[in-house]
């Protein structure tokens, strides 16, 4: 409800003192009321001026119209006041009038630009599956295995967290580290490319390929370069640092397998890994044997034909496995 002039105020105050205000009247004046002690004063004095203008006598008939006619007389001939506000408050009114507009302003440029910020879920489920986070960062994220990030990267870190295997990409950035959390292990990078793989959560690697990276499960912590793998065991909470000793570990996004003058134990046990193979060499005399070849996106199939071709082999299929065997090596 809204008041337009003086003279609408005082008719109200008056319904309010008669008990003949609506509702909202009666919130408009209390709201009035509320708003400064002079209004309360100058409510006061006009209710004190309203008991003056009835009749003495508690049992006469009151004529509301004649006494609202005398009350208005007296308050006419009343001198005028003009209500003025303290100093300081005036000031505090004018520091709200002008600040509280740049104060919404500065609020609104500050946030407006910011994107919304949610959590991601990226799964792989039964073939490896790549994916491009906010910053630039790749991940090549292997078959039942799963990783969760925001769709932004909002403070002074990019954190993720990995289940199953995965091989990172990191853009470089060194004022915003980029942390892999993987079962109890924390992986720090700033930017290199390196594997993690959880194993069944009994155990979590990671092998470098390119770059520095930490790791660290809380208590220890090691550093590797180039070449370099950590083993964390959960069982006793240890954490190792030895040299890569499998150079295949990122077949499964590469789906390249270079073998450069390799044994053929080697080579069983590298494909029997990767593919599985399900190889198994029957004579004892052909483990030695050398291989160099480079198989891209091959089937086993495939390469068990180049085995037989290259290196003089026998390969026999029985009960899911393959048996390799021959006289030696050409």
């Amino acid at each position: 409800m809204t008041i337009s002039s003086i003279k609408d105020m005082d008719d109200l105050l008056v319904k309010y003192m008669l008990g003949e205000a609506t509702s909202s009247e009666k919130e408009a004046v209390e709201q009035w009321l509320s708003l400064s002690d002079n209004n309360r004063k100058y409510y006061a004095e006009m209710e004190n001026t309203w008991k003056k203008s009835l009749p003495e006598s508690e049992n006469l008939s009151v004529d509301t119209n004649k006494a609202w006619e005398s009350l208005s007389k007296k308050l006419k001939t009343a001198e005028p006041k003009v209500i003025k506000l303290p100093v300081y408050q005036r000031l505090l009114r004018i520091a709200a009038i002008l600040i509280l507009p740049l104060a919404i302003t500065v609020f609104v440029m500050k946030n407006s630009g910011k994107p919304e910020v949610r959590m991601v879920s990226f799964k792989a489920i039964a073939e490896p599956q790549t994916d491009t986070l906010s910053d630039g960062s790749t991940i090549a994220l292997n078959k039942n295995s799963t990783i969760s990030y925001p769709n932004h990267f909002m403070g002074d870190t990019r954190e993720v967290s990995l289940e199953g295997e995965a091989f990172f990409y990191v853009t470089p950035d060194k004022k915003k580290p980029f942390i892999i959390h993987a079962d109890d292990v924390n992986i720090t990078v700033v930017g290199t490319s390196f594997n993690v793989k959880q194993f069944n959560n009994d155990s979590t690697e990671v092998i470098v390929e390119t770059g520095i990276v930490k790791v660290s499960d809380g208590k220890d912590s090691v550093q590797l370069v180039k070449g370099d793998r950590a083993i964390y065991c959960r069982n006793d909470h240890s954490l190792h640092k030895t040299a890569t000793v499998n150079k295949y570990f990122n077949y499964y996004f590469t789906k390249t397998l270079i073998f450069d003058n390799t044994e053929l134990n080697e080579v069983v046990k590298v494909l029997n890994a990767t593919l599985d193979a399900n190889l198994v060499i029957s004579k004892e005399q052909i483990k030695t044997c050398r291989l160099t070849a480079t198989f891209k996106n091959e089937s086993v199939k495939n390469i068990v034909g180049i085995l037989e071709q290259t290196l003089g082999l026998t390969a026999t299929t029985q009960n899911g496995q393959t048996y390799l065997s021959g006289n030696g090596c050409n």
